[in-house]
C-alpha cells in the first residue's frame, strides 16, 4: 500500500519523531510510505526506507502559514495530481 504521512514540518517536537517512527514501521511491513511537510528542514534522521517530499523550501511561522492557507492547499493538491496513485492518507 502507498500511504503519505502530512505533517508541517520535521523540526523538533514529539510528534514529528512519532510519524517518523510509525513511517519506518509501516515501510518495514513492505508498504510505500512518504511523509509530505510543508517545510523542508529536517532536525531527525530520516531512515533510508522512507521518502520525505517537502511543499515550502523553508520554515514559515505559523502566522505567516495562516496567511498563505490556499497557497499551501493548492500545492499540495499539485503534489497529489503529480504523484498519482493510490495513496492511503493520515493527517
Amino acid at each position: 500500500m502507498n500511504i503519505v504521512i502530512v505533517i508541517d514540518s520535521l523540526v523538533g517536537g514529539g510528534a514529528e519523531k512519532v510519524m517518523l517512527t510509525l513511517a519506518e514501521k509501516m515501510a518495514k511491513l513492505q508498504h510505500r510510505v512518504t511523509i509530505l511537510s510543508l517545510a523542508s528542514n529536517a532536525e531527525y534522521d530520516i531512515p533510508d526506507i522512507v521518502k520525505v517530499d517537502s511543499l515550502f523550501p523553508d520554515r514559515a511561522s505559523k502566522v505567516d502559514r495562516f496567511w498563505q492557507r490556499k497557497n499551501s492547499i493548492l500545492r499540495l493538491e499539485a503534489w497529489f495530481e503529480k504523484n498519482k496513485a493510490s495513496w492511503a492518507i493520515l493527517i
